[in-house]
């Protein structure tokens, strides 16, 4: 057992960072086993009655503030595509002639196919669009294009932009070229107490169910 609640995340957190280092992860052609995940966390402690764990995939856009340039990124897995848009989240950037931090979303055109535009958040943290064609998702092979663009600046360190997608499945594989990593220090850990198994809440009146699916935030952070 353990004896606070940070004590578990920590032992959680070493847990995930000794998967993070297996064979199954660090290799080209390596695979994330989610099944294999929520097990290593399950096992971690006898206190943990059950775990939702949320799946993403990062890559990180290397940008060149001096010229115009066109990007292509490719994840090797397929996106989950929910229709409703904002399956694809980007960290912040600037842009010449364009005030304000901008992000990168999508929104539906096909099931195999998405329109990139970029985005800035109004005062009241909805989303307004200020460039509406700046490229292509493609849901059904993983990739992103990116469109002739100067991003100047990003809030990311180095000139990187961080754009994430949900994964068609939460296995994810090091397809071809690609180098599987699993970054536990940009995982977040959380607990709740689970009142049906400690018999606080024996009829579930005060049982609070947490989403398997991810959030509905627009950018990533």
């Amino acid at each position: 057992m353990v004896s606070s609640v940070a004590d578990l995340k920590t032992k959680v957190t070493n847990s995930l960072t000794t998967y993070a280092t297996s064979n199954d992860l660090n290799k080209f052609g390596g695979r994330f086993k989610y099944s294999k995940a929520q097990r290593i966390i399950d096992e971690t402690d006898t206190s943990i009655t059950s775990n939702i764990t949320k799946v993403i995939m990062r890559r990180n856009l290397e940008v060149d503030t001096n010229n115009f340039a066109q990007y292509e990124l490719c994840y090797g897995n397929k996106f989950h595509n929910k229709r409703s848009g904002f399956n694809i989240k980007s960290t912040g950037f600037t842009v010449d002639g364009i005030r304000g931090t901008l992000y990168f979303g999508d929104a539906y055109e096909t099931d195999t196919t998405g329109r990139l535009f970029v985005f800035r958040l109004s005062n009241t943290g909805e989303p307004e669009v200020v460039i509406t064609r700046a490229g292509t998702v493609k849901y059904d092979v993983g990739e992103i294009l990116i469109d002739t663009i100067r991003i100047l600046s990003t809030t990311k360190a180095d000139n990187i932009v961080e754009i994430q997608a949900i994964p068609e499945s939460n296995d994810i594989i090091g397809l071809k070229d690609l180098y599987v990593q699993l970054s536990v220090g940009n995982s977040t850990v959380t607990t709740l107490e689970d009142l049906l198994s400690t018999g606080a809440d024996t009829a579930g009146t005060r049982f609070i169910q947490t989403s398997s699916f991810s959030n509905g935030k627009y950018i990533r952070q």
